[in-house]
């Protein structure tokens, strides 16, 4: 689970100025990378320690940490959207956990495992085509007994 997912879990929980502070994020993951503690804070018209604690409590040390994985999240989803063909793994995050991982792992299993098993049966299909086009059918009946 990412930060913003965290945080999105977070937000029916969240008291008021925790809640401005995680819907800040969550709508402008970016603009955050730019922006002090202090500086967000003027600019939810919360604490500076409103922001250390949230950080804090969505599981980070601080705001720097904070920063840190969201920086991770956007230079992913960056990725992706540059290169769709990445593999599994580097969706996988250092900071996911046992389960975490196995969800992702079986989640990328299931969404492949049809599209396998089409190409595989497009394939035979092909094939038996062919014969059908080589032999005339003579074939067909032989390739279809053997299965």
């Amino acid at each position: 689970m990412t930060l913003l997912d965290t945080i999105t879990c977070l937000l029916p929980r969240l008291a008021e100025n925790q809640r401005k502070i995680a819907q800040f994020i969550l709508e402008k993951p970016e603009r955050v990378l730019n922006l002090s503690s202090q500086q967000l804070a003027e600019a939810l018209n919360v604490s500076q320690s409103a922001i250390v604690k949230f950080s804090q409590k969505v599981g980070v040390k601080g705001y720097p940490a904070l920063k840190l994985a969201l920086s991770e999240i956007i230079g992913r989803q960056q990725l992706d959207e540059a290169n769709p063909h990445i593999a599994l793994h580097n969706k996988i995050a250092q900071s996911d956990n046992l389960m975490v991982v196995a969800q992702k792992l079986a989640l990328e299993k299931t969404t492949r495992l049809p599209k396998q098993l089409a190409i595989l049966i497009l394939s035979y299909l092909r094939k038996l085509l062919i014969q059908l086009i080589n032999h005339n059918g003579y074939r067909l009946l032989e390739l279809v007994a053997q299965g």
